[in-house]
């Protein structure tokens, strides 16, 4: 069996899913399942301090919200670390030209520049 586990933070998505065996080893003819891994012991070592978060995280979404993904930098890096996925740059762009990542939409970016009124 295969749990997964899916929640959304805004408009992100974390999920993550384990493999499991379910048995009765108890019950007459049941196999008992092995296991292929080996236990390993480790020393335990300090966890290392979480860095903060940089400005340039917070950066590059805001990108994303202006330009798609796209008009990033490294799109396809930004698209798999937030979304899992990939930049749409062969279909999908926005009036303004923006690209979105795959399992995205276009309601996450913000409004379009050519749509904007200058006062």
């Amino acid at each position: 069996y295969v749990i997964h586990w899916m929640w959304k933070f805004g408009p992100f998505y974390f999920a993550t899913c384990a493999d499991i065996a379910v048995t009765n080893a108890n019950a007459v003819g049941s196999v008992v399942m092995e296991t292929t891994a080996r236990p390993v012991t480790k020393q335990s070592a300090p966890a290392p301090a979480k860095a903060p978060a940089s400005a340039g995280a917070q950066n590059v979404v805001e990108l994303y919200k202006q330009h798609g993904c796209a008009g990033l930098a490294n799109p396809g890096e930004f698209c798999y670390e937030y979304y899992g996925t990939y930049c749409k740059v062969s279909a999908g762009a926005d009036y303004c030209g923006r690209h979105i990542c795959h399992k995205s939409d276009h309601s996450e970016l913000g409004p379009c520049r050519r749509l904007r009124r200058e006062g």
